[in-house]
């Protein structure tokens, strides 16, 4: 945590921290967009900072030569991103938005390990290391938002001008 990070009020603090939590889920969104994108231009390419379900709805949709299987699982890709997505907007305001995000993401990492132990291939630790960074900040977003609610609002202070000696009105003449 950097020195940025730890300056300021509890309240500044605890916003700081939600705020980088928020950041990591939109990335998250969008890196699993693009390897979706990816996936459809052949590229070789994936980003592992990214959501396993709504990726490998695409595979499983891209591999099979039915098309209506395709549509079908790309409309689950689609359901899981605008969830996330929805997740992201409405954790501004509320916090038990990034409470649905971190569940969310909870079952993408089970669902992960499930596929790894499926194929029993688990040369994807980075990729579980990834995953367990996104929990971490969701998880830090969601412990940062509850502070939030729970902490008082800063009250910003007007600062107070102190008068002037002389009080009297300027006339635009000058004092000889």
């Amino acid at each position: 945590m950097n020195a940025q990070q730890t300056a300021g009020t509890p309240r500044q603090i605890a916003e700081n921290k939600y705020k980088v939590a928020r950041g990591n889920l939109l990335m998250m969104i969008a890196l699993t967009l693009l390897n979706i994108v990816l996936l459809f231009t052949g590229s070789n390419t994936m980003m592992l900072f990214s959501a396993t379900v709504p990726y490998y709805a695409a595979i499983l949709g891209w591999a099979s030569e039915d098309q209506v299987f395709l549509t079908v699982n790309l409309v689950i890709a689609g359901i899981c991103l605008l969830a996330y997505l929805l997740c992201w907007i409405f954790s501004k305001k509320h916090y038990g938005w990034m409470i649905a995000a971190l569940v969310m993401f909870i079952m993408d990492t089970l669902a992960l390990v499930g596929i790894y132990l499926m194929i029993e291939d688990f040369s994807g630790i980075m990729d579980l290391l990834i995953h367990a960074w996104v929990l971490y900040y969701l998880f830090l977003g969601v412990t940062n938002g509850r502070k939030l609610k729970q902490l008082p609002e800063e009250v910003v202070e007007a600062e107070t001008v102190a008068p002037m000696e002389d009080s009297t009105p300027f006339d635009g003449q000058t004092l000889s």
